[in-house]
């Protein structure tokens, strides 16, 4: 068995891992329990959901900074990345697509992640605490279909920028 760049890099013993991971396990095991997270396969989907919806979110800004930059006018990028990061995310992919920056379906890509994304940050009683309400974390079938609009969105969006960015 081959060990990872890290197993080679620590230089805890074997015994103090496991019982560190030992103790992780009880310290966090309740908190994953109660948002139905104790399946390791629904902690890998949130947590690919989450990388799915940072790098839209931050293809969506760049789209839409990449249209706002004019040489000529030597406006700053970080000003208007920071004006556009400033909306919603919702309202960036309204007004990318207003601005006929994206597709429809590219904007229904992004928005499905986000209001995924958003079920899941964000507390509502009449569901409770956990997944289970989240259909595209709670079933593999879900999350392949939904994570797989995502990604086409994220093309999109990312050759769009790449060619904003060449027509400069």
């Amino acid at each position: 068995m081959s060990k990872t760049k890290d197993d080679k890099n620590d230089k805890k013993s074997p015994v103090v891992r496991a019982l560190v991971k030992q103790w992780d396990a009880k310290r966090w095991g309740p908190f994953l329990e109660m948002f139905g997270l104790e399946d390791e396969d629904t902690r890998d989907r949130l947590v690919r959901l989450l990388i799915v919806h940072l790098m839209l979110d931050s293809a969506v800004t760049a789209v839409l900074t990449a249209r706002f930059l004019d040489r000529r006018l030597l406006n700053p990028h970080s000003e208007i990345e920071a004006a556009v990061s400033a909306l919603s995310m919702s309202k960036r992919i309204e007004l990318a697509r207003a601005s006929q920056l994206i597709s429809a379906s590219c904007a229904k890509g992004m928005t499905t992640v986000n209001k995924v994304r958003n079920k899941v940050a964000h507390y509502n009683p009449k569901h409770g605490l956990g997944m289970k309400h989240v259909k595209e974390i709670s079933s593999d079938e879900a999350f392949e279909e939904f994570i797989n609009e995502g990604k086409r969105a994220l093309d999109e969006a990312a050759q769009t920028v790449v060619s904003n960015m060449e027509a400069l």
